[in-house]
């Protein structure tokens, strides 16, 4: 159980203006005694430590274990200290407290966060609060998967599986719809890939020239090349190609033909993906050709029928487990990681499909089961 408090002036008069300073450390008693009583284990924070007087810190630490807290919590809670500030503070509390549990939670505000992290481990804390992506409050706390790197490579803790890190950061990226950006250490796009003509050819050589660990310890691949959208007007401008919904997963032939209008294939480096489906009239339409499925990224839908103001196209869309009905013109936005399909029901039109991803494929979340039996 975290029960946290902050007892700096500042916190005092954003928080409880009307409690003295003795009740703020009477309901931090009572707070941790009750939750003991009831068979939890606690950690104490003070919020935003790193701005309170050291000494009000012991005390209410000190108050905080007496009444059973298993664990005390130094929060650097707005970013703003640096590693030396975070060493010294942790030392002291190990000083204080050596037979006490220690923790740090620091947030990345100045871009520090990590350096922090480490600090408070070499001065003594036991645990590092972290979050999947770095998620966290403003610019986030310490990344999982970059602590998780740095202590394998200073051999302290072992990476039973760094193949979870990447697989775990794009399911939490998809659910909280802010995937890694492109060059996060561990999980970013970026991160593994050699673009300077000079690093190429000496990544090919040996690659620890310009790696200090290997991808595949992640479950990623080296990457070699420029991958810029072309600046050539010309190439910028494409003649979208019939190609059969079989190359996906989840799908299979469906009504009408399939246009690719871009995706990687087609335009390196755009990073989307378009299609465009003609859709006949017909008299059965099947149960559909689309199964449930659920990509990393946002996505859309839009269906426009052959009749005036686009209207004509009657469509089931499932979204989440609800199948809804709708009518053309229609457009249907499908937030990252929400299970979604679609069958024709009536009419005649056109279906676009627009993922925010360069590669179909590669944007669907995992479903073991599924995609064994597939």
């Amino acid at each position: 159980m975290g029960i946290f408090l902050g007892i700096n002036s500042i916190s005092h008069r954003a928080r409880l203006p009307s409690r003295t300073p003795g009740q703020l450390r009477a309901a931090i008693v009572d707070s941790v005694s009750h939750a003991v009583d009831r068979g939890l284990k606690v950690r104490f924070t003070v919020e935003d430590g790193g701005r309170t007087d050291p000494n009000d810190l012991l005390e209410v630490f000190q108050a905080a274990l007496r009444a059973g807290s298993q664990r005390v919590c130094f929060a650097d809670t707005v970013g703003s200290l640096e590693p030396s500030a975070v060493g010294a503070a942790v030392a002291r509390l190990r000083h204080a407290f050596p037979g006490v549990e220690i923790e740090a939670h620091l947030h990345d505000d100045r871009g520090l966060a990590l350096a922090n992290a480490l600090a408070a481990i070499d001065n003594g804390a036991d645990w590092i609060s972290t979050s999947v992506n770095g998620l966290g409050e403003r610019a986030g706390i310490v990344d999982l998967a970059a602590l998780s790197m740095n202590l394998y490579l200073r051999g302290t803790r072992r990476l039973t599986d760094g193949k979870i890190l990447t697989e775990l950061s794009t399911l939490v990226g998809a659910f909280s719809r802010a995937q890694p950006d492109a060059r996060r250490p561990v999980v970013g796009s970026q991160c593994f890939h050699h673009s300077a003509a000079l690093h190429v050819q000496a990544v090919q050589r040996d690659p620890r020239s310009y790696e200090c660990i290997d991808p595949a310890i992640f479950g990623r691949e080296r990457q070699c090349g420029v991958r810029a959208v072309s600046r050539e007007p010309k190439e910028l401008v494409l003649r979208p190609p019939v190609i059969s919904a079989t190359e996906l997963r989840r799908h299979r032939h469906g009504p009408g033909d399939r246009y690719v209008l871009i995706d990687d294939r087609f335009c390196q480096g755009a990073g989307q993906y378009c299609i465009a489906r003609r859709i006949p009239l017909m008299s059965d339409y099947g149960e559909g050709h689309v199964d449930s499925h659920r990509h990393s990224c946002d996505s859309l839908f839009v269906f426009l029928g052959e009749d005036d103001n686009y209207e004509g196209l009657t469509v089931d869309v499932l979204l989440d487990g609800d199948w809804l009905r709708v009518e053309s013109p229609v457009s249907v936005f499908i937030p990252a990681a929400m299970p979604h399909g679609y069958r024709v029901v009536a009419g005649s039109g056109t279906y676009l499909n627009h993922v925010l991803a360069g590669n179909y494929n590669s944007s669907l979340l995992n479903e073991p089961d599924r995609d064994a039996a597939t």
